[in-house]
């Protein structure tokens, strides 16, 4: 059975008017967003948010710390309801980690000499 591919409509919120202005320059430039009012589950008040596409989210997440920006990000399955999205941070090895790896791999190249 063919896998059913999901469909995403992504959001930024942007939390100051430096971010507001880049995502508006970015708009402007490449004419593929949207500002847009809406309500996300379980909030009183409307955000403004801009409607675009997850390529963009991942550009923002690159240059967050670069470009001192803040934002939230959200998405919509199909025509779901709007939901706010946390990307885990992955976690570095320790240093004591990569030390064990690497005796690890020293006692297995030796035992294949």
């Amino acid at each position: 059975m063919p896998r059913q591919t999901r469909e995403y409509t992504w959001y930024v919120e942007p939390l100051d008017t430096q971010t507001n202005e880049v995502i508006a320059r970015e708009a402007q430039s490449h004419g593929l967003m949207e500002e847009r009012e809406l309500r996300p589950e379980g909030s009183k008040n409307p955000l403004n948010m801009w409607r675009c596409q997850h390529l963009f989210i991942e550009r923002l997440k690159r240059s967050k710390k670069q470009l001192g920006i803040r934002f939230k990000i959200y998405n919509r399955e199909g025509s779901g309801q709007l939901r706010q999205v946390i990307f885990s941070k992955k976690k570095k090895a320790s240093s004591k980690a990569l030390r064990d790896a690497a005796k690890t791999a020293q006692r297995v190249r030796a035992q294949a000499s």
